[in-house]
């Protein structure tokens, strides 16, 4: 039986990212980068946020869920301008048979600099080296080619395509591609 590690979010680092908690103060970052942005929520599940009060009701229940180790949500910071530009989390975590599932956003002004797999990259290896989860999973609406690029570039495997499983935020079923990545693979693409 792999029993994974219940330790909760933790902050790590990268070459130009800082992944951390959220703070209740990252409300306005948040909402300005990229919750109210139509073309960052085009393909999910939620639309774009009409107000701040909006960001920052969710905010306050993603600070709360904090108090549980089995929440593992991250707020993409840049090195540089020390701003929030993302958010990257397990969305759904099956403790029994240890696989976490990924999702992700990104400001629309840090798109195709590859952050987002500098992101991803960190996430897998603190999941599986730390949390000792045994299998990852992600999906994307099947024309979100960008995001099936960050899953290829971070070493998941496309697995299939999910017809017509994914109710979008227009109201609209769409099939849904799934890749995913094992622990063992992980290794070995890494030398361990």
């Amino acid at each position: 039986m792999n029993v994974i590690n219940k330790i909760g979010t933790h902050e790590l680092e990268t070459e130009r990212l800082i992944l951390r908690r959220f703070k209740l103060t990252d409300a306005q970052s948040m909402f300005t980068n990229w919750c109210q942005d139509h073309e960052v929520t085009r393909y999910l599940t939620w639309t774009p946020h009409a107000s701040l009060d909006v960001t920052k009701e969710l905010l306050a229940k993603w600070v709360a869920e904090y108090d549980d180790p089995t929440t593992f949500r991250w707020c993409i910071i840049d090195r540089l301008t020390k701003e929030p530009i993302g958010s990257i989390d397990v969305v759904k975590l099956d403790e029994i048979n240890s696989i976490a599932v990924l999702g992700w956003c990104l400001s629309r002004k840090f798109w195709g600099f590859s952050l987002m797999p500098e992101a991803v990259d960190a996430v897998m290896k603190f999941l599986f080296e730390d949390v000792n989860i045994h299998r990852i999973e992600a999906f994307h609406h099947i024309d979100n080619q960008q995001s099936g690029r960050v899953m290829q570039k971070s070493g998941m495997t496309l697995e299939g395509i999910r017809r017509k499983a994914w109710l979008d935020n227009n109201g609209h079923f769409t099939d849904l591609a799934i890749y995913a990545i094992i622990k063992e693979d992980y290794l070995r693409q890494k030398g361990s």
